[in-house]
C-alpha cells in the first residue's frame, strides 16, 4: 500500500472548507423541512424589520467596529481628511472646532457649497446642517478615525467632496 502524504489531500481540503461545506449536527436530515424554504435568516435583519425592509448596515448592529472609543470633545476636535492615498493634510477636508458657546463648529463643503454645522455628541452623534441638508451620523474607528454615514432614507450628500453612501466614508485626524 502506498501512502500519500498529506499535501495531496490539502488542495481538496482547502477547496472544500473555502466551499463552505456545512458542519455535521446531530438533527435529522428533515429536521427543518417544515420551515419555509425562502425565509429570512434573522441575522440580517434587526428584530421586528419587515421582511422586504432592506437589512441595516453593519455599523448599526455591531458596535464592536466603533473601537470602544467614545465619540468626544477632544476626540472630534481638528482638521480631518478622507482615507485614502489621496489623503494630504496641508488641505484638510474639514475642521471641527469649539465656538464660545462651547458647541462644537464644522466648517468644510457640502454639495459643494461652502457649509458650516454642529457636530452633535451624545447617544445620537451626528454632524447637523441648518440649510435643510440631513444629518449624518458620525462614529469612532479606531484612535484616530471618524465614519461619517449616510442619513437613512435622505438624499445623497456628498461631504468634502466625498459622496457619503453605502457604509459611509472614514475620515482620519491630522497631526
Amino acid at each position: 500500500m502506498i501512502q500519500r502524504p498529506i499535501v495531496t489531500a490539502l488542495p481538496f481540503l482547502l477547496a472544500l472548507a473555502a466551499c463552505g461545506a456545512p458542519e455535521p449536527s446531530g438533527e435529522p436530515a428533515d429536521a427543518g423541512a417544515d420551515t419555509d424554504a425562502g425565509a429570512i435568516d434573522d441575522i440580517d435583519r434587526p428584530a421586528g424589520s419587515p421582511d422586504n425592509a432592506p437589512a441595516e448596515p453593519a455599523r448599526d448592529r455591531d458596535p464592536a467596529r466603533t473601537g470602544s472609543i467614545p465619540l468626544t470633545a477632544s476626540y472630534v476636535r481638528g482638521s480631518w481628511v478622507a482615507k485614502g492615498v489621496e489623503a494630504d493634510c496641508d488641505r484638510p477636508d474639514f475642521q471641527v472646532r469649539a465656538n464660545r458657546g462651547g458647541d462644537h463648529v464644522i466648517e468644510t463643503s457640502v454639495n459643494g457649497i461652502p457649509a458650516t454645522g454642529r457636530v452633535a455628541l451624545g447617544e445620537d452623534p451626528a454632524l447637523r446642517w441648518d440649510e435643510g441638508i440631513p444629518p449624518l451620523p458620525i462614529a469612532a474607528r479606531g484612535p484616530d478615525g471618524l465614519a461619517v454615514m449616510p442619513s437613512s432614507g435622505e438624499r445623497e450628500v456628498t461631504l468634502a467632496g466625498q459622496p457619503i453612501t453605502g457604509d459611509g466614508v472614514v475620515f482620519v485626524k491630522c497631526g
